[in-house]
């Protein structure tokens, strides 16, 4: 969640340097605490929860940090961060792809 944060907020890239993508704005910050009733529009205005909150959640937050945390690992070790089942399912062991 730090690195989220210290990338959207500041731009700092995990290997150094900095992103050219708009970073998060102030007034953006705040409405991540703010349930999204209170200000986005329809479909999402009838969710009472926060994007926080949401991020907290052990729920959210492990089933997602699972999956990045395989990524890195394989990203590190130099292989395709995705499995072997998802590789095949999306046909990239065909050699036309």
């Amino acid at each position: 969640m730090y690195f989220f944060m210290d990338f959207s907020l500041e731009g700092n890239l995990p290997a150094g340097g900095k992103t050219t993508l708009q970073l998060i704005t102030e007034d953006e910050v705040v409405l991540m605490k703010t349930p999204y009733a209170q200000w986005a529009k329809a479909p999402w205005s009838n969710t009472r929860s926060s994007l926080q909150s949401r991020l907290l959640e052990d729920r959210f937050f492990v089933r997602h940090y699972r999956n990045i945390s395989c990524m890195r690992a394989r990203l590190w070790e130099g292989m395709t961060p995705m499995s072997g089942g998802q590789w095949k399912s999306r046909k990239l062991d065909d050699t036309a792809n």
